[in-house]
């Protein structure tokens, strides 16, 4: 009779001690085998997007990437506080920047300008679009400053197009300022002037265009490039876009490209 309690006993014992360890797996080890899969699972997928961000580049060279991109940053920045690369005015306009604004030496201005692309158009087969005296800018409640150079900005786009011999500008557009965010605050805080344009012309006018919109105009006289007896100013080229004009035309292609202009930040808000 002994015997048989001290069985039971021992069978209630490993029944116990089972039930513990089953009670121990799910509510501990089970809980922490499913936590560790779906670690497992999230460090997969980052790494996943990790390669996709790095495309398949090693470690070393994604570092590589991110040091080049700091350096290409740090000369933008320094390109953008160079005097060179900002608006460059006309003796006229400068002397007319430190005065209040007059609604007539302003319109005055923009009559000169509009008469002397009439005047390269009749000497040119360049064609504009039918409206683009309007796509000057008109007084509104922007600075006296930002005004001129407005003015300034779209009339040597049109004159450096029309020089180096573009057929025709399809759009010239001033692209309305965008709030800076803070992520990209490292690009630098100098303010810039935005304008779209969409020309079609042979593939040599074309490849001419990009590279006199980078330089000004002591630099196009030292290559030799024809250019204007105004001061040309600078242009930085965010993005761009070259296809076939037409299966027709062979040399004919379209361009629709993005320039920016850097403004005086000390002037830009007077």
């Amino acid at each position: 009779m002994k015997r048989h309690r001290n069985l039971r006993r021992c069978y209630l014992f490993l029944l116990g001690g089972w039930l513990v360890t089953a009670f121990y797996f799910l509510l501990i080890t089970f809980p922490l085998i499913r936590e560790g899969q779906s670690q497992d699972q999230e460090l997969a997928e980052r790494m996943e997007r990790l390669l996709e961000a790095g495309q398949g580049r090693s470690s070393e060279e994604v570092l590589e990437r991110i040091e080049r991109l700091r350096t290409e940053i740090g000369a933008l920045s320094e390109i953008e506080h160079d005097p060179a690369r900002g608006v460059h005015f006309a003796p006229e306009v400068k002397n007319m920047l430190g005065s209040p604004f007059q609604l007539l030496e302003y319109d005055h201005r923009k009559f000169v300008i509009i008469d002397r692309i009439r005047g390269l158009l009749r000497t040119t087969d360049v064609t504009l679009l039918e409206d683009w005296e309007r796509r000057f800018p008109v007084p509104g409640g922007e600075s006296s400053y930002l005004l001129w150079a407005q003015l300034t900005v779209i009339d040597q786009l049109i004159r450096t197009a029309i020089e180096a011999g573009v057929k025709r500008i399809d759009d010239v557009r001033l692209i309305p300022a965008q709030p800076v965010a803070n992520s990209s605050a490292a690009l630098g805080s100098k303010p810039e002037l935005a304008v779209q344009m969409r020309l079609t012309g042979p593939m040599d006018a074309i490849h001419t265009l990009i590279m006199m919109l980078p330089l000004n105009g002591d630099e196009l006289a030292e290559i030799g490039l024809k250019t204007s007896e105004d001061p040309k100013s600078s242009f930085f080229i965010s993005r761009f876009i070259l296809k076939k004009s037409s299966a027709e035309a062979f040399d004919e292609v379209s361009l629709e490209f993005v320039a920016n202009a850097f403004l005086q930040p000390e002037t830009a808000h007077q």
